[in-house]
């Protein structure tokens, strides 16, 4: 994954994250010159005040991205049963969140020009530059940033991760079914996941396979161990 991430190949796991390919256009914005002014500005033309509007659009989201899924070949059930309970949960939490509050929306915009000028970072190059780990390293301060901003609209990041619960369903050999419980904006969400086992350590299997897919590579499976022969065979 490394050697990926220098050559520009992969950017997992950020290609896990909603809207990935925004990411280093994003940083672009954020760090450009005088970003703060005139982020802040545009905020005050065209999202302050619009709290109504805002909130009719996360809910059009809402419906598309349940309808994307839907139709997407890319998702298995289980996939496409909890990301439908994730999409309406987050769109019931924006479809009542102060969204055009404009004292809300200054705070918001420092905190991730300010983040994000933490980074060091400004986009791809810096990424296949530094790599995947000291990349993931640096975008930390991004990451503190976007979480104090979900919770000035009533999103709290911390407290979704802190409800998860895990419960192991079934083990066979080197794969498991595990299932996974959690809570965002109050709304509780359940899930069965597959896990795969290597090297002794354990694995979500779709993002051990979409990490190998990123690389151009088939995705890694337990090694098979064959029967012994008799001897003199």
């Amino acid at each position: 994954m490394e050697a990926g991430w220098r050559a520009g190949d992969s950017r997992w796991p950020l290609s896990e994250l909603p809207l990935d390919d925004s990411i280093p256009g994003m940083l672009q914005a954020l760090t450009a010159k005088d970003a703060e002014r005139k982020l802040q500005a545009r905020h005050r033309q065209q999202l302050a005040g619009q709290t109504r509007a805002l909130q009719e659009a996360a809910r059009g989201l809402g419906l598309f991205g349940k309808q994307y899924l839907a139709r997407e070949g890319q998702y298995n059930a289980q996939q496409r049963q909890h990301y439908v309970a994730l999409i309406e949960a987050v769109s019931d939490w924006a479809q009542h969140a102060p969204l055009g509050d404009p004292g809300r929306g200054r705070e918001s915009i420092h905190l991730l020009v300010t983040g994000a000028a933490r980074t060091g970072l400004h986009g791809n190059e810096d990424f296949s530059r530094l790599g995947m780990d000291a990349s993931l390293k640096a975008l930390v301060p991004l990451y503190i940033a976007a979480k104090q901003m979900l919770a000035l609209y009533g999103l709290g990041v911390d407290a979704a991760l802190a409800s998860v619960r895990a419960e192991t369903v079934k083990v066979e050999g080197d794969r498991a079914s595990v299932k996974v419980r959690y809570s965002v904006a109050e709304d509780d969400i359940e899930t069965v996941v597959d896990a795969v086992r290597v090297d002794g350590r354990w694995y979500l299997a779709d993002y051990l396979k979409a990490a190998e897919a990123s690389l151009g590579s088939p995705a890694a499976a337990p090694p098979v161990t064959e029967p012994a022969r008799p001897a003199g065979r």
